[in-house]
């Protein structure tokens, strides 16, 4: 194919919900051929990614780093998929063509987040939380820390230099992501297990799940570490996504979708809308596609269901089959513009970032580690290169043994 060929049209969204059975469907959003048609989803692909069931997708649809302008690159995004048979595997969303096989864990995959378009951090059932790098797919670090356990999930702020991730040991940890070594380490009490976190599009507000059914919404500005709001559910949260600047999806095993609308600086939460899909939710996800706002939901059933903000029904559905069991789903926003456009724009990225080694800037500030948390040795860094991340990486793995030790004495 030409250079080109893979520069998704404009107005195109990405959708992909991984299946029981090991199989991915995605599918294309078209925009619309005149103003008065209705946007269609067209299946782009079914492919048998893992031999058995996938766990968790990832997408590198978040712009990072110091250019605010900073976007996907049409058709450019990567997909990771992880699943039972412990493999992590990789494709370019634009060709629909696998680029990498990753197979380091030694249990279930259960958890992928995306440092921009860079790096890929991976959980697994066997505790393991690694760093892989997008150029090569070299394995580069392994942050210690969490006891021998599952890592549940993977949250990776929008500055892209700190991330968190919970395990069932009960604990919530940040890492420093530029040197590659744990930052803090939080045990929420009363929880036996977390098994959720998100961080909110501006970086200012995360969320976690406690125990499948409590949701506890935190501030960056508070070093507390006590929730400034706690949600409690009857029924198990199985999935969780900042749907637009102030609005929170949870999606219940019972089937209903809760919307929560939020205040960003004293995080009061209003009374949640509430949307009975009568089947239950296993992934929602951000709809963000010109003057559609709202939400992705995909139930266990095998269908996708997209619904607008403040509208109670869907307007839009697709089945990736009666017998298929949807098990997660991901989502990338759309692109507006011609492909000329989307070329200039990579071009105008390219040039942002040259200019931005001279002068420094953040599109979100990375936050710091709460007060009142049991802090490990954290490094302080501009940045770091490739080697020296590695290097701490390794360096890391002793402070994470030793650390172990301490909490099993």
């Amino acid at each position: 194919r030409s250079s080109d060929s893979f520069l998704h049209a404009p107005g195109k969204m990405h959708i992909v919900a991984a299946c029981y059975d090991g199989s991915i469907h995605g599918w294309d959003r078209v925009a619309a051929s005149t103003d008065d048609d209705e946007a269609q989803l067209k299946l782009m692909f079914a492919y048998k990614s893992h031999l058995s069931c996938c766990k968790c997708m990832a997408v590198s649809n978040n712009a990072i780093g110091p250019n605010t302008n900073a976007r996907s690159k049409v058709g450019l995004e990567l997909l990771a998929s992880g699943g039972t048979d412990e493999v992590i595997r990789v494709y370019r969303l634009g060709t629909r063509v696998e680029l990498a096989e990753l197979m380091e864990h030694e249990d279930s995959v259960l958890s992928l987040a995306f440092v921009g378009d860079k790096f890929l951090l991976s959980g697994g059932n066997d505790g393991k939380l690694l760093l892989w790098r997008t150029a090569d797919w070299n394995l580069i670090g392994s942050f210690k820390g969490h006891k021998p356990g599952p890592v549940t999930s993977i949250a990776v702020h929008p500055s892209g230099k700190v991330a968190l991730s919970t395990s069932l040991d009960n604990s919530l940890r940040m890492w420093n992501l530029e040197t590659c070594r744990p930052a803090s380490r939080q045990r929420l009490s009363g929880f036996r297990t977390l098994s959720e976190v998100r961080w909110s599009p501006k970086g200012d507000t995360y969320c976690v799940v406690g125990d499948d059914r409590t949701l506890m919404f935190f501030s960056v500005d508070d070093t507390t570490g006590v929730p400034r709001q706690v949600v409690e559910h009857r029924s198990r949260i199985n999935a969780v996504a900042f749907c637009g600047v102030n609005t929170l999806a949870v999606g219940l095993e019972s089937g209903m979708l809760r919307c929560f609308e939020y205040d960003s600086s004293s995080l009061d939460v209003e009374e949640p809308t509430e949307i009975d899909f009568g089947c239950r939710i296993r992934g929602v996800a951000d709809l963000s596609d010109g003057d559609d706002q709202g939400f992705i939901v995909a139930l266990s059933n095998g269908a996708v269901h997209l619904v607008r903000h403040g509208e109670s029904e869907p307007f839009q559905t697709v089945n990736a089959g009666s017998t298929t069991h949807l098990t997660c789903l991901v989502a990338t926003a759309s692109h507006a513009g011609s492909q000329q456009q989307a070329k200039k724009r990579s071009a105008d990225d390219a040039s942002a970032a040259k200019k931005s080694k001279k002068a420094k800037a953040g599109s979100a500030a990375a936050p710091t580690a709460p007060a009142a948390s049991e802090d490990d040795e954290a490094q302080e860094a501009d940045g770091a290169s490739d080697e020296e991340i590695k290097a701490n990486a390794e360096s890391g793995e002793d402070d994470g043994q030793e650390e172990a030790e301490e909490d099993e004495s």
